[in-house]
């Protein structure tokens, strides 16, 4: 959040309902906005969505079709916003930078999409796993000799490597079954900079 100017204050809480009633209300009176990590989806542990439920918010909605992150929730508890994201890492990671910065800087009056946008010929085809819902795709950035962009997936790797090593997320909308390799698609740009951009 910092690098994006926003200053926070993190609580660490057990998957216990009345610890996190207790961190609720001790965070409120200086707080904004929350935006709270894991707990959201439908096992026994996952209790954030459950005690907000409880303490009377106004639940806005819960789930998504994205993914990965659709287990996301939103809505107000004493007139803040929260942001429930998902504990698994790739759904945590794409709720955050797809729904809640966007809604958390918005707050602070910036309209624009976070991660700025450009467009690359895919190398390969992009197949996704659900076509009711948008798929976001870790992929890598590179320019050909001309100097225009092209992107191709991250490859076979673990999901922990390709969020932290990633350049870029190439979407497949809702209602899609593929993306054809040379076809030009938007890639949202995760690294800071790339040579020529």
């Amino acid at each position: 959040m910092t690098s994006f100017g926003v200053s926070h204050d993190s609580e660490i809480v057990k998957d216990d309902a009345e610890e996190i009633k207790r961190a609720m209300f001790k965070c409120l009176p200086r707080t904004d906005v929350f935006l709270t990590s894991g707990g959201g989806w439908g096992s026994e542990r996952d209790l954030v969505v459950t005690v907000l439920r409880q303490l009377g918010w106004q639940e806005i909605f819960h789930r998504v079709r994205m993914g990965p992150g659709k287990g996301i929730a939103f809505g107000l508890w004493q007139g803040k916003p929260v942001f429930c994201l998902p504990g698994g890492p790739a759904s945590n990671e794409m709720a955050f930078l797809q729904l809640a910065l966007p809604g958390i800087l918005r707050m602070g009056g910036d309209n624009r999409h976070p991660l700025r946008t450009v467009y690359a010929r895919l190398t390969e085809d992009v197949k996704r796993r659900n076509r009711a819902w948008t798929e976001f795709k870790e992929a890598t950035l590179f320019q050909d000799p001309e100097g225009n962009y092209q992107v191709k997936l991250y490859g076979k790797r673990s999901r922990l490597q390709a969020i932290a090593r990633a350049q870029g997320l190439v979407c497949i909308p809702e209602g899609l079954d593929s993306l054809k390799s040379s076809q030009i698609v938007p890639v949202q740009v995760l690294v800071p900079r790339l040579d020529g951009m």
